[in-house]
């Protein structure tokens, strides 16, 4: 039996999506429909455009940064406002469903841990997505655990677990891919599900070297906290 929706808080971290937040927030709400409506927390990691006065209209519980923070900023906020038992993170430009949310959280029992496992990402950038299953390869061998999808921004995970770690990640993009690694590390259970995926419609946020970098920068963090038993 998974875990009930009501003890799920979601949060979407958001930057400019005056474009995509209302087709994302309507199928949210339609996703559960059905069911008890979860917590939702938006944090507005300080968009420029209509986007604010787009959340006004759905009334929804809003965090504003006033400056950019990044994407793993925009999380820790949610997170830490968060009440619910689980934690589930997604974006709001459409590229993940919101209708996955439901059948996710229905595997969370006896996980830490489920990720959406992206099964369309074939127009990834060749190098991009080579660096990705390299590097998944390797933490697979080195865990023993099956490593589907490192850094998909959706998950559901659990909010005690996740809070003793939050001080660790990241700020910026590569704060999932630097979960997976504490996670698998720190041995919990995860479980990863197919989900559906689109791309971008104007392309991605993250400049590719940009990404790289701070991909490096956190893992080497990690593990110097993890081999100096700080994590």
């Amino acid at each position: 039996m998974g875990a009930e929706p009501e003890k799920i808080s979601i949060v979407i971290p958001v930057f400019n999506e005056g474009v995509h937040i209302e087709k994302f927030l309507g199928d949210l709400f339609r996703s559960f429909a059905e069911k008890e409506r979860p917590e939702v927390i938006v944090v507005d990691d300080g968009s420029t455009d209509d986007t604010p006065e787009r959340l006004e209209k759905y009334g929804m519980e809003t965090i504003r940064h006033e400056r950019r923070s990044g994407y793993g900023a925009s999380l820790k906020s949610g997170i830490r406002r968060a009440t619910g038992e689980y934690i589930c993170i997604i974006d709001a430009d459409n590229t993940y469903s919101a209708d996955d949310i439901l059948p996710i959280s229905s595997e969370v029992a006896g996980y830490d841990m489920v990720v959406g496992d992206r099964q369309d990402d074939d127009e990834r950038p060749k190098d991009h997505l080579l660096a990705k299953k390299s590097v998944e390869k390797i933490l697979s061998n080195i865990s023993g655990v099956r490593v589907e999808d490192l850094n998909s921004g959706l998950r559901i995970m659990r909010k005690d677990i996740l809070v003793k770690y939050l001080d660790s990640l990241p700020n910026g993009f590569s704060f999932t891919s630097s979960l997976t690694l504490i996670m698998l590390l720190k041995k919990y259970r995860i479980k990863y599900i197919p989900i559906r995926y689109e791309r971008r419609e104007k392309g991605t946020k993250v400049r590719r070297v940009m990404f790289v970098a701070a991909f490096v920068s956190g893992y080497l963090k990690i593990l110097c906290r993890y081999f100096t038993g700080r994590l």
